[in-house]
């Protein structure tokens, strides 16, 4: 799932969830996106896989977690909180 927004950098196309509206919304505008996307692996799949790909274009910065442990990140703060910016 390709998850952001963009505002005409050349990107939009690439966008397939787009939160611009969310983020921008209301007096004060987010500068946080927090997404939880849900997937399940059936048990014969797992002892099947030996590796993980997490592909991610950012400008700001991201963190990625896994069963709640945190697995990439760039440009993210040590100690991240709901509405921790890059």
């Amino acid at each position: 799932m390709r998850i952001g927004y963009e505002n005409n950098s050349g990107y939009e196309n690439q966008i397939s969830l787009d939160v611009t509206e969310s983020m921008s919304s209301g007096a004060a505008p987010n500068t946080t996106c927090y997404v939880r996307i849900l997937f399940n692996v059936d048990n014969e799949t797992l002892t099947e896989i030996n590796s993980l790909l997490l592909r991610v274009r950012y400008d700001d910065g991201f963190s990625a977690f896994l069963n709640g442990t945190q697995i990439a990140q760039s440009n993210s703060p040590a100690n991240i909180t709901w509405n921790s910016e890059a």
